[in-house]
């Protein structure tokens, strides 16, 4: 992207989409939570893994974006300092869809059960959120503006 009020609108969009996603994983949480204190059935099961499907897709988009040359690119050219914070960032997009991958895959064959799977997303989330907090912390450093950290680190 060229010039600060394209980057401004792509930040305010990197945030929105951070905002999204947390609400994602929080409803994802909270279906995990219901599915603990009742009776697991494989319909439950089954709508907790389609969510954790279509979240995988759209972080794959999510990362796509975010490494097709966007603004962390920028904020690093603008202040180069931020440079190996914004590729360490980058580099861990394969990370968190592996991990999120093994927690699908071991859904659908059955590995561990629902307590394991539990721990498994909230250790996932943790780190998803984590992740999203430090870009924007980048993005803010860079950019200047609010970033909304709220919206990543779950205290809506």
């Amino acid at each position: 992207m060229n010039g600060a009020n394209q980057c401004g609108t792509y930040l305010q969009h990197i945030q929105a989409e951070h905002h999204r996603l947390n609400r994602v994983l929080a409803e994802i949480g909270r279906q995990f939570a219901i599915a603990s204190c009742e009776t697991s059935t494989q319909a439950m099961l089954k709508s907790i893994r389609d969510g954790l499907e279509d979240l995988l897709n759209e972080l794959r988009r999510h990362f796509a974006e975010e490494e097709g040359g966007g603004c962390l690119d920028e904020a690093a050219a603008r202040c180069p300092s931020l440079g190996p914070r914004a590729r360490d960032l980058l580099h861990e997009h394969p990370h968190l869809d592996r991990e999120l991958e093994r927690l699908i895959s071991t859904m659908k064959t059955g590995e561990g059960d629902g307590k394991v799977w539990q721990y498994r997303f909230e250790t996932f989330a943790a780190d998803l959120r984590a992740h999203e907090c430090a870009e924007n912390q980048v993005l803010q450093t860079a950019f200047g503006g609010e970033a909304a950290d709220h919206d990543v680190e779950g205290n809506e």
